[in-house]
Order: C-alpha cells, then sequence, then structure tokens
C-alpha cells in the first residue's frame, strides 16, 4: 500500500496544497511545533476518520474555518484509488472514486498504523486505552469487526437505559439474552486477537522489546473466564467456545442484577475487560522504564504491522511521530530498517543522525505549517533525484519479495 499524494485544505495549521510522496520511507523533519505531527495525524484520519492524538474533532480544524477536506492518491495491490474525506461541523463525508462511502468499506481496502509517544497510554493509562487498542487491531485484520462493536455499544446503550428507567422482567430477561450475545462475539475476538498477537510478538519484535525478558500479554475478561488456565495466559490457544462465553457472561449478569439495578449501568461485560503488558514478572504500565515502556510499544507496533502484512498480502502504512522521544539511537535505528520495507512517515528532530539508518528517504522540511521536499544534506543531488533513486530501489526490493 502505497500513499502517493495528499491533498490538504484546513487541517490544523497545515497549508492548503498537495504533497507528493516517496513509496519508502518519508522522513519529516523540523522544529518542535512546526507541523510534523499534525500531517501524520491528517494521514491517519484519512484512513481511520478519528486522531491518534485526540477524540475532540473540532480541534483538528484549522482557525478560522468550517471544516478541512483530505484527498489522497493510494495505490494497493488491487489497484489505485482516490480517497478523500470532508469534515464540515458534525457532517463527515467518506468518498472513494467518486462514490459515498462507510469506514468498513475504507478499512477493508487501506490498513495504517500510528506510534505516539502519546500513545503511550496504552501501557500507562487506563483499560480504556488498551480495549481501544485491541479492537484497532482486530479492525485491522478483519472490518467487520466494526460492525459488532456498533451492535455492542448500542445494546449496552439501551441495556443501561432500562436499568435506569426500570423494565419488566421480560424485557429485562430479553436485554440480557442480547446483550449476552453480542458481549460473547467481542470477548472470543479479542481473547483470539489477543493469542495471535502474543505469538506474533516473539517471532517479530526481538530487536525492538525491552531485553529484561520475554514480553507478553495478560487478557482479564470481564466477567473472568472459568477456564483458569486461559486466563492466566491471557489466550487459550484452543480459543474460546462461542457458547460458553455466552452462558458466563449471562450468569454473571443475574449474579449482579440488584447491585446493576442500584447503580443504573452494566457492571459486566467487555467494556469493563483488561489486558495488561508484561515482560517476565514485572508490569511493563506500573514498573517499566521510559525506554522500556517506548521500546514496548514498537515492538507491538511492528508486530501488528506484520500481522496486517500476512493478513492481507500487503504492508499497511506506518506512521512514527516523536521518534526521538525516550528511544535511544540504536533502537532508532532498528526500527527504522523495519519500518523501510514499507511506506513509512517518520517525524523527527535529528534529520542528521536518522538518516544514516534509511539512507533511501524523501526528506520534507516542514516550519509553520509548510510541508517543502528538502534537498538532502551533502553533494549537489537534488531532492527529486533521490525520490527518484529510492523509489527504483522500493520497487526493486518489493519485486524480489
Amino acid at each position: 500500500m502505497v500513499l502517493r499524494t495528499l491533498e490538504l485544505n484546513g487541517f490544523r495549521n497545515l497549508l492548503p496544497g498537495t504533497l507528493h510522496f516517496h513509496p519508502g520511507v518519508n522522513l519529516l523533519w523540523g522544529e518542535n511545533g512546526a507541523g510534523k505531527s499534525n500531517l501524520l495525524e491528517a494521514i491517519y484520519f484519512l484512513f481511520t476518520t478519528c486522531s491518534f492524538r485526540t477524540q475532540r474533532t473540532p480541534e483538528l480544524v484549522a482557525r478560522g474555518q468550517a471544516g478541512f477536506r483530505l484527498v489522497a492518491q493510494v495505490e494497493t495491490r488491487s489497484g489505485t484509488y482516490r480517497l478523500g474525506v470532508e469534515q464540515d461541523g458534525r457532517s463527515r463525508t467518506l468518498v472513494l472514486d467518486d462514490k459515498k462511502v462507510g469506514l468498513e468499506q475504507v478499512l477493508e481496502r487501506f490498513s495504517v498504523l500510528a506510534f505516539s509517544s502519546r500513545q503511550m497510554e496504552i501501557l500507562e493509562g487506563g483499560p480504556r486505552e488498551r480495549r481501544r487498542f485491541l479492537d484497532r487491531g482486530i479492525l485491522a485484520l478483519r472490518p467487520a469487526y466494526l460492525q459488532e462493536l456498533g451492535e455492542f455499544n448500542r445494546t449496552l446503550a439501551q441495556r443501561n437505559r432500562l436499568l435506569q428507567t426500570g423494565a419488566t422482567a421480560t424485557e429485562q430477561a430479553a436485554w440480557d439474552q442480547r446483550f449476552a450475545a453480542i458481549a460473547a462475539r467481542i470477548r472470543v475476538a479479542r481473547r483470539s486477537y489477543c493469542a495471535q498477537l502474543a505469538a506474533a510478538l516473539g517471532e517479530h519484535a526481538g530487536e525492538l522489546a525491552p531485553r529484561s525478558g520475554t514480553m507478553h500479554l495478560i487478557y482479564r475478561p470481564s466477567p473472568a473466564a472459568t477456564d483458569a488456565v486461559a486466563a492466566a495466559k491471557g489466550a487459550g490457544e484452543r480459543g474460546e467456545d462461542l457458547d460458553q462465553a455466552g452462558r458466563e457472561i449471562l450468569d454473571a449478569l443475574g449474579r449482579r442484577a440488584a447491585e446493576e439495578r442500584r447503580m443504573g449501568h452494566t457492571l459486566v461485560g467487555p467494556h469493563r475487560d483488561e489486558v495488561r503488558f508484561h515482560v517476565g514478572d514485572m508490569d511493563l504500565g506500573r514498573f517499566g522504564s521510559a525506554g522500556e515502556r517506548r521500546a514496548a510499544l514498537l515492538a507491538l507496533k511492528v508486530t501488528r504491522m506484520e500481522m496486517v502484512r500476512q493478513a492481507r498480502g500487503e504492508l499497511p502504512l506506518l506512521l512514527v511521530d516523536d521518534l526521538d522521544s525516550d528511544l535511544d539511537e540504536e533502537a532508532s535505528g532498528a526500527l527504522l530498517r523495519r519500518v523501510s520495507r514499507a511506506q513509512a512517515f517518520v517525524a523527527t528532530c535529528k534529520y542528521g543522525s536518522m538518516r544514516r539508518f534509511a539512507p533511501q528517504v524523501r526528506p520534507f522540511r516542514v516550519s509553520e505549517g509548510s510541508v517543502e521536499a528538502a534537498a538532502p544534506e551533502g553533494g549537489g543531488s537534488t531532492a527529486a533525484a533521490t525520490q527518484a533513486a529510492g523509489e527504483e530501489q522500493w520497487n526493486r526490493a518489493n519485486r524480489a519479495r
């Protein structure tokens, strides 16, 4: 998958215009606050309709503008597409090849992964961020999961309304059955994904993971699984039976029915799941150093990239923000060597030291919202010549794979 061009209009501080990208590593360099992260955010929003930095979409609109528009030309194994998104107040329109589409149709064709120091909340923050991490990972492999998430959220909201306003025993039983059925599907999907991710971590993340031990996941569904071994490991190799999961959730709803009526909301289910990341016996979120946590998060992202490649037959776009933060030069180099296999957009303040790890790059100078192709350091060659040479090398490498 390659993002060839991106047309920007009204997004944060980025100046309007059309950018042309390298199919390999695009190195965005400039001072803090120049707009590097904004460009990565625009790319991420185009393919996901959300930001990896904020949940408040109005923050993405440039000052004095009512909305923004992003349009791109994207190449995949199945063809070349024109993808656009327009945000006008609360109204959002996705267009694929001049036809309005839903998010699921976009996710079916395109995949993007983002890494930012702000995403350390996955390890350090509350369980909601870790649930979002799992769900986004599942969506990258199975876009139809979006429908299941939507059904679960609607069912949860309706059940909570019934708990707050009162319902007959018949109504409550019917909604309990409905909730348990969709909650079981979410739980089984998350457990299966945790098992896949744990297995892939050992295969792909060796040079990026923390060096103090083997990294693993502990998945703790709500209610707790009755399979003690699977619960301890986070995911059983045999998976989990959908009917069994539904029965466990339904039984838990019955046990806590009085408490739920008193509290006015649902107390068990996937919205209360937890997952923890450990190295050996150490909980990374609680006891890991800043460098260990960042290395772990990079390992998770690179592993997800490989999982997408195996599932879809091509690598996703990879966005790396704030590469310089809490990551030593050796780890930065290891990351750049890995992402150079795909199209990547890497933001850094240290252009010279980063470029030696990935010499065939397309450098962009970002300053006060302006994004311009930059000539490489040293020699008289132009940025365009560097791009052409890099494209040919990248294409040869892909033909060889």
